[in-house]
């Protein structure tokens, strides 16, 4: 094998790690925004159901009160 055939070889196998190397960042990225997103999503919803039960537990009490 002449030099630059071995030059060649290796610029091809650095040029695809690379490629690969850049999609599966991009894909791990993209995995991880949407893992948060849908964290975020459950708390949100976590916290308004803790406030509505907090405001009925409290509604509650007033009509207690009333009666």
């Amino acid at each position: 094998m002449c030099k630059t055939e071995k030059e060649m070889i290796d610029k091809f196998v650095y040029d695809t790690l690379h490629f690969l190397m850049k999609w599966s960042g991009q894909i791990n990225s993209w995995a991880w925004r949407k893992h948060a997103k849908i964290l975020r999503a459950k708390q949100r919803k976590d916290s308004e159901k803790l406030t509505r039960d907090q405001e009925n537990q409290a509604y509650l009490e007033e009509l207690k009160r009333k009666l």
